[in-house]
């Protein structure tokens, strides 16, 4: 089992290909194959991608290519799902079911700062800032390192100095998740 694109994406669709092989020494007849409909995947049928697909007659030791489209759900996680893929025949005794891993990833936390309290600081001047930050990615942020820093000195007559060194300082904070 093939797919493209690995790896999948959260609200696109993806190509999957199956090679169905024959490993016995006589021919397999009315042979289907079919995937089963389980979160986060949706298969999309139309005339030309049946599900079931019915391969028909597999000659021994033969092989077939089969392609069906699937459609990821939009709030699928990061992580690994089991495509279930049956496959059926008139000389089997049962369907076969077999379960294939699918790769998701492409969901991103992206945070973004909507508000700061303060606009306006003067040179030796001390106040503090609240900033208001918002996750507008497509997944939860964990481990959020805020941090402010300032690359350049003010002197207390208002002139600026550029500097290449950034100090550290009590200027970082981390935060635990932002859903």
């Amino acid at each position: 089992v093939n797919y493209d694109p690995n790896p999948a994406v959260p609200g696109t669709t993806i190509k999957v290909l199956i090679q169905l092989e024959n490993i016995d020494s006589t021919p397999q007849k009315d042979i289907t194959v079919s995937i089963e409909d389980t979160y986060p995947f949706i298969v999309k049928t139309d005339e030309s991608n049946p599900n079931p697909n019915f391969v028909g007659t597999m000659q021994a030791y033969g092989k077939t290519l089969l392609q069906f489209n699937v459609y990821i759900d939009p709030t699928a996680e990061n992580k690994t799902y089991n495509l279930p893929i049956l496959v059926g025949g008139k000389n089997l005794e049962s369907k076969v079911k077999t379960s294939h891993p699918i790769l998701i990833s492409g969901k991103e936390p992206i945070v973004k700062i909507i508000n700061v309290t303060e606009e306006k600081l003067l040179p030796g001047e001390e106040k503090e800032i609240t900033f208001t930050l918002q996750n507008v990615g497509t997944s939860p942020a964990h481990q959020v390192v805020l941090e402010m820093i300032e690359d350049r000195t003010i002197t207390p007559a208002g002139g600026i100095i550029e500097r290449e060194i950034t100090p550290l300082g009590a200027s970082a904070i981390k935060v635990g998740s932002i859903n």
